[in-house]
């Protein structure tokens, strides 16, 4: 166990999925509240909901950057995903959170598409 805490591609995939899982949480659950989700329980929902699907997609980020996969396939296994995400994270939304003002699938589709923009604004901008 030691030889791998101390492998340094180990240190940097829990680094990635740490940072990234970070900044879902910092912008997701503020806009999630702008947009109507306020009670605690609902919350926690968005909460754990990326606690699931962004370490899924972080590694399988990390795995291809890792084994060099070329940025074709990268980006179209990216956009996959995300649409991947966005509906099951709209079916997560429709069974817990309580019918609001948004569509599950629409507030699923905006706090993930801020966040996708958010991070892709941060890696052109080298942050």
């Amino acid at each position: 166990m030691a030889d791998l805490v101390n492998n340094e591609i180990f240190r940097s995939y829990i680094s990635m999925i740490a940072v990234n899982l970070l900044l879902v949480m910092i912008i997701e659950v503020p806009l999630a509240i702008a947009l109507g989700v306020r009670k605690r329980r609902n919350i926690e929902t968005v909460l754990y909901t990326n606690c699931i699907s962004n370490p899924i997609v972080v590694t399988i980020l990390f795995l291809m950057l890792h084994f060099h996969v070329t940025y074709a396939i990268m980006n179209f296994t990216v956009i996959v995903m995300e649409v991947i995400v966005v509906l099951c994270e709209g079916l997560v939304y429709r069974k817990l959170l309580p019918r609001g003002r948004w569509n599950p699938f629409v507030l699923s589709l905006i706090l993930n598409a801020v966040s996708f923009g958010t991070g892709i604004v941060m890696d052109l901008l080298g942050i």
